[in-house]
């Protein structure tokens, strides 16, 4: 079986939607849960799922080991949303691979046995869908896992049990932020029994105004179903909401919104020290001109990558530095290259 990595999305939904993630949990059977199991076990999980995954050549996974490799790399993951913060937390027998492309990743002895996640762009969640279903289908002639006939896939929380799958999309949610929508966004989804989360997860708080919205239920519901309701039916009306907010600050705060986008670009363009919180906000901003307009000359995909690109992760790994300041040095430098900034070095006699 050949999975879709190399299909590409409409980027129609690119000034709303960054991030489409399926993800399945799944655990072996016979094997008690992570939670449960000692260290000789938790051995024992993690090689035989590895073993499995390396046969599989045409997943084109890369490997990373929590317990050996430097702690940069995992945060470099982390940031790219192909493992979560429970899977860097201190734990035995832990193992991810993942693609370059980011198209799939899976995670080893987190909560579960085996996470896979499939990802794609701006309304790409059916193919996020189609990458982590077709490795699990790939992985199901190789290895067992625990299905009951009448509570389905059987996990170690209760809220994945079922179908064991989460459907999420990032969204980026200036507009209703600023029209004082949140509120309502939220009780929509909480409706719709959907949970709406921060950037990196559960836990967080939504930097840059960027959001994680996914289902919550697992038992009982139709993943095709659930599929087509999270894609056609509610993308469509958050991406619609967002815009019509938009509209909304253009037409009746146009000024204030002006202002906010263009002292962004100011502080982006002139700044010698940036923290990452600070960056991501004012990334938000322009992110959100270039999509309504206010700004020309710097694509929606520059703001976008820079959002990642200015995380301490990347930079880390990009630069060397570690330490808290060389790296506001870094981000700020980093920022005004490639937007055009301020390069010139102030005269300090």
């Amino acid at each position: 079986m050949i999975l879709p990595f190399e299909q590409h999305e409409d980027d129609a939904l690119l000034d709303v939607v960054l991030i489409s993630r399926a993800r399945l949990a799944r655990n072996m059977t016979g094997e008690p849960f992570v939670n449960r199991a000692n260290r000789e076990d938790q051995l024992r999980i993690r090689d035989g799922i590895a073993a499995a995954l390396r046969g599989l050549p045409e997943l084109g996974l890369k490997w990373f080991d929590p317990e050996t490799a430097p702690a940069a790399e995992g945060q470099v993951l982390l940031e790219r949303h192909l493992v979560s913060p429970k899977f860097l937390e201190p734990g035995p027998h832990r193992l991810a691979g993942y693609r370059d492309d980011a198209r799939l990743s899976v995670m080893i002895n987190e909560e579960d046995h085996l996470r896979i996640q499939g990802y794609g762009l701006a309304g790409g969640l059916a193919l996020a869908w189609d990458n982590a279903k077709g490795c699990e289908r790939l992985l199901d002639e190789h290895l067992n896992f625990a299905f009951d006939n009448q509570l389905g896939y059987l996990t170690a929380c209760p809220t994945n049990l079922g179908t064991g799958i989460r459907l999420s999309l990032m969204l980026h949610l200036p507009g209703i932020s600023l029209v004082g929508g949140m509120d309502r966004m939220q009780h929509a989804a909480n409706d719709l029994n959907l949970e709406m989360r921060g950037t990196t997860g559960e836990g967080s708080e939504a930097i840059g105004h960027l959001h994680q919205i996914s289902n919550r239920r697992t038992l009982g519901i139709d993943e095709e179903d659930l599929l087509h309701f999270l894609e056609e039916d509610f993308l469509s009306r958050v991406v619609r909401e967002e815009r019509r907010a938009r509209d909304t600050l253009l037409s009746t705060r146009r000024e204030f919104l002006e202002d906010r986008v263009q002292r962004a670009l100011a502080m982006l363009r002139h700044a010698r020290l940036l923290g990452e919180r600070e960056a991501l906000d004012l990334l938000s901003e322009l992110r959100l001109g270039i999509a309504v307009g206010l700004l020309s000359g710097v694509p929606l995909e520059t703001a976008g990558q820079l959002m990642q690109r200015v995380r301490s992760g990347h930079l880390t790994r990009a630069t060397g530095c570690t330490e808290e300041e060389p790296l506001r040095i870094q981000r700020a430098d980093l920022v005004r290259r490639e937007l055009g900034g301020d390069t010139t070095t102030p005269n300090t006699k």
